[in-house]
């Protein structure tokens, strides 16, 4: 039984002690988070049966690629306080994803916005693709 991700909220925290998040408006798609682990090749001389051997490494929780109706007024989107504010000011921020599953299951990570490409298109919506660069664990709840 699958689960329909229609209804998944990306969410920005305002940095208070008692944190509060905002919806970012109009996403069209959420990517991610694109977790791996590095492999540590530990090979050497006498490795059985001359077969590599590896060892876990660091753990990266990758990057949240989001598509928007980009909205350039839109607070949650803008220069001032929006996406695009903390692409420019390069400030690390907390974000949550949360689920559209029976439990409103939420993963909560920090980090910063790498990218922000502005697309006018001739025969298409105006959209933005920002990309979010995550620092540390990504925590599932």
């Amino acid at each position: 039984m699958g689960i329909p991700g229609f209804g998944t909220l990306f969410q920005t925290g305002d940095g208070a002690p008692t944190e509060a998040f905002t919806t970012v408006a109009e996403v069209r798609e959420i990517g991610g988070p694109n977790m791996s682990r590095d492999a540590i090749d530990v090979t050497n001389h006498s490795s059985p049966g001359a077969w590599r051997q590896f060892i876990s490494g660091l753990k990266d929780a990758g990057e949240i690629p989001l598509d928007l109706n980009f909205l350039p007024a839109d607070a949650t989107h803008d220069q001032s306080t929006g996406l695009l504010s903390l692409f420019v000011s390069g400030e690390q921020n907390n974000f949550r994803l949360i689920l559209p599953d029976a439990v409103t299951t939420q993963l909560a990570f920090a980090g910063i916005v790498t990218g922000f490409e502005i697309v006018p298109s001739l025969e298409d919506r105006l959209q933005a693709n920002v990309t979010i660069k995550v620092t540390g664990a990504v925590t599932i709840s």
